[in-house]
């Protein structure tokens, strides 16, 4: 058996970190220049640069919802990165959440330097988050 992908690596440690709360370790997966854009016309939607940014992102998906649960489904890579597909389960002000979400990763040197997060059902996520 080969040893896994170093993205596949990459990425589970960023998932790892992601449920676990660490922000020390998402810091380190990111480069200064980390680029991360999240679709959408919601107000979390948007252009995100540094890791700074993208940790309040990270931060402020957890403050909009009464409860937040994501959990991994598949890793997909190759040698410029990868894709998370994750279902999300999410509450807010009366309203759920039940969908599949897309998130490309692109790195370097073990780092990453792009997100792009996705959701299967883009109106449906618009209408959940907040305006």
């Amino acid at each position: 058996m080969s040893p896994a992908h170093p993205d596949v690596e990459l990425a589970e440690r960023l998932w790892s970190a992601v449920a676990e709360g660490d922000a020390d370790t998402l810091a380190e997966l990111l480069t200064e220049e980390v680029v991360w854009k999240v679709s959408g016309t919601h107000s979390l939607s948007g252009l995100y640069v540094g890791p700074d940014r993208v940790l309040e992102y990270m931060a402020g998906v957890g403050e909009a919802a009464d409860t937040l649960q994501l959990d991994l489904t598949r890793v997909f890579v190759n040698d410029e990165g990868a894709i998370i597909e994750y279902r999300m389960h999410a509450a807010r002000k009366g309203k759920t959440l039940d969908t599949t979400v897309l998130l490309r990763l692109e790195a370097c040197d073990g780092r990453i330097t792009s997100g792009l997060v996705v959701p299967i059902d883009q109106a449906e996520n618009n209408a959940f988050w907040p305006h």
